[in-house]
């Protein structure tokens, strides 16, 4: 029996279409066919039936199906573990919303205290082609990255709790910029009422989308109706120095004063609202690889941005277009 066999058996346990899942895994609908009914074979057994486009596990398969994450997870820890002796250097590659200026420089300190704890330790950072959430996922899944720093609503890609594990790294409460002739800006904090009928710039790009998801699904929990200008953002400096026209931009940063640009004309606003109106950043890692390092080193991020976030006046970090 291959294993390969058994993780396509995973994969199509979901009740996606073969099809589908055949393009997922980056394989022929026909192979994986083929290899189902090697299976089937194998076990005297008809595991799949099909509902349309979709599958379904019969009960036959439903065992195979725990067969198959018991055997998997077995081997995948072994092989974790035989590596993780094998090598003397313990290299951690990380990557994800880790370039932002005021953010890269608490990476950076937690990988060097990191260095300096374990003697051995190595962070490297890398960043993928892409930067959409499967491209993390999938960067997690090859063994080219550790750990991956995401922003926003993002769990979704990550759902095989079986796989991976996340956790908290820092949670930034939303803060509005506005131009200092907006209505809003004379009145210092506002509400979320306040937001209602407000035109919010909605940045449009691989980053920042599961940003704006977070923010929009809140507001409609809320009851706070707002409307959108669609503005292509290709960078940190785009979002930071897009002139507002009117509009009002969302932002969670470590510092009040980040956006107070007086050249610009903007002011930076709190708003009173519970502690869940807030940005989370999450770390995401496989479960199987190198659990005690990666623990180590969340540890030492999350003290790092918990520091951050006592910082009080502090110069923007970019200049103001012209």
């Amino acid at each position: 029996m291959e294993l390969d066999y058994l993780r396509e058996f995973i994969e199509l346990s979901k009740g996606k279409s073969i099809s589908q899942t055949a393009r997922e895994l980056n394989t022929s609908q026909s192979a994986l066919s083929r290899h189902l009914q090697v299976l089937e074979s194998e076990f005297k057994a008809e595991l799949l039936t099909r509902l349309g486009n979709d599958t379904q596990l019969t009960p036959e398969g439903e065992v195979v199906l725990d067969l198959a994450k018991s055997v998997i997870g077995s081997y995948d820890r072994v092989v974790d573990a035989f590596a993780h002796n094998v090598s003397k250097n313990q290299d951690l590659t990380i990557s994800g919303h880790v370039d932002a200026p005021e953010d890269s420089v608490l990476f950076l300190n937690a990988s060097r205290a990191l260095m300096a704890f374990s003697g051995d330790a190595t962070v490297r950072f890398s960043s993928p082609n892409s930067r959409n959430e499967i491209a993390y996922r999938d960067a997690l899944l090859s063994g080219d990255v550790d750990v991956v720093f995401l922003w926003g609503n993002i769990l979704r890609f990550f759902k095989d709790d079986t796989v991976f594990s996340s956790r908290v790294i820092v949670s930034r409460p939303w803060k509005v910029v506005v131009e200092k002739s907006n209505p809003l800006a004379h009145k210092g904090v506002l509400t979320l009422q306040d937001l209602a009928g407000q035109t919010l710039i909605h940045f449009v790009g691989e980053r920042y989308t599961s940003s704006w998801r977070s923010l929009e699904s809140f507001l409609a929990k809320k009851g706070v109706p707002v409307k959108e200008r669609l503005v292509r953002c290709a960078s940190l400096y785009d979002y930071l120095t897009t002139p507002l026209e009117g509009a009002a931009l969302m932002f969670p940063p470590p510092s009040n004063t980040l956006l107070n640009d007086e050249e610009r004309g903007t002011v930076m606003l709190d708003i009173e609202a519970d502690e869940s109106f807030a940005l989370n950043m999450y770390a995401i890692f496989r479960k199987s690889c190198k659990q005690e390092l990666i623990e180590q080193y969340l540890d030492l991020v999350e003290r790092e941005f918990a520091a951050s976030m006592n910082f009080s006046d502090k110069e923007p970090i970019f200049p103001a277009r012209r």
